[in-house]
Formats: structure tokens, sequence, C-alpha cells
């Protein structure tokens, strides 16, 4: 009996890996989704959304709990895994201002650079 439950524990893990296997490899183009952004602003930026052109709202703030300071850069995953090249960027400065890219090709482009 515990072979079998071992048995049926392994092959549930082995179909669960094999379903990430697949999901990842979708994403899997060629093409490299990251982004370096560079705040060459006066202002701290606070937030950071991108959002594939065919979704109607922002994903979740890719700093997560951090901010990008003037004169830093971060390179940050776009990649949503629906094989979309064309993003909209947010950012949100520390003084609750904003400024939009709308319609980058993340697959081509690879710095979205912040100036004044």
């Amino acid at each position: 009996m515990k072979t079998v439950r071992r048995l049926a524990i392994l092959f549930g893990v082995l179909g669960l890996l094999g379903g990430l296997m697949t999901a990842a490899a979708q994403s899997r183009d060629g093409y490299d989704r990251h982004v370096v952004v560079v705040n060459n602003s006066a202002y701290t930026i606070r937030e950071l959304y991108a959002a594939n052109v065919d979704v109607k709202q922002w994903e979740e703030d890719v700093l997560h709990e951090g901010v990008l300071l003037p004169g830093h850069r971060v390179r940050v995953d776009i990649d949503d895994g629906t094989g979309h090249c064309f993003y909209d960027l947010k950012a949100v400065f520390q003084d609750g201002s904003e400024t939009i890219h709308w319609g980058m090709n993340v697959c081509k482009a690879e710095t979205w650079t912040l100036t004044n």
C-alpha cells in the first residue's frame, strides 16, 4: 500500500513539473522580454507597472515593495506568458505624478529611460 501511495505522489509531482515546463516553453520564442528602466529624472519612482496592450488593466507593481531612486536603473521581467511583444509601461513617481509609455515593443526595445 505504501508503494502505491508513493508512486501516486511521484506521478502527481511529475505531472505538475511537466505542466510547468510546458507553460514555460510556450513563452520561450527567442525574445527576451526584460526591460531596463533607467531613472534619469530628479524624482524617485515608487511604482512601476506593465501590461500587454490587449489587457485593459495594469498588472502588479513590478518594483513590489521597492523604489527606483534618481540615477539608478532596474532590469524587470515583462514576460506575462502570453507571447505578446507590445506592452504599456507606467511609472508612478513619489509625488503621485505618472508617465506612461504606450505600446513599447519589449521584444526589440531593451531600455526605457525616464527624464524630467
